[in-house]
Formats: structure tokens, C-alpha cells, sequence
């Protein structure tokens, strides 16, 4: 009898810490990501910046290609309109 009272409790006790560790876990994962929600939005506002030639130019820089960022402008402005995600 006594073993199984002392079993029953250790047992609790152990279902209290696993209950303990996981709610640690989830509260950093929360944290975590609300961080990486803060970081997105600042990136979103983050305008983009053009090469020295772009800038010089005002002309695509046709060596980057589609890493510029006008062409970058260019496709977020056409997803905005049109409502799909940015690629």
C-alpha cells in the first residue's frame, strides 16, 4: 500500500515538472516568435536600396538582373494590386 501511494505521488510530481518544462517551452516560442514578427515588419518598411549605378542611372542594373531593386519594386507593387504574395 505504501508503495502505491508513493508511486501515485512521485508520479504527480513528475507530471508537474513535464507540465512546468512545457509551459517554459511554449512561453519562449511565443517570445521567439513575436520577435521574428517585429523583424519582419521592420523589414517590410525597410525601403529597398538601389545599386550606385541604379542610382547614378536611374537605369535598371543589368548585371544583378532580378536582384535589383527596382525590379524588386516592381514585383512587390504588381503583387500588391494584385493581391498575391510577394515572390
Amino acid at each position: 500500500m505504501a508503495g502505491a501511494v508513493g508511486g501515485f505521488f512521485l508520479a504527480q510530481g513528475t507530471i508537474a515538472n513535464r507540465k512546468n518544462e512545457s509551459t517554459a517551452a511554449l512561453s519562449q516560442a511565443e517570445d521567439t516568435l513575436k520577435t521574428l514578427r517585429q523583424y519582419g515588419y521592420i523589414n517590410s518598411i525597410t525601403p529597398e536600396l538601389f545599386s550606385q549605378m541604379e542610382a547614378l542611372t536611374g537605369a535598371e542594373d543589368k548585371e544583378f538582373g532580378y536582384e535589383s531593386a527596382r525590379q524588386n519594386v516592381r514585383k512587390y507593387e504588381q503583387a500588391k494590386k494584385s493581391q498575391l504574395p510577394v515572390t
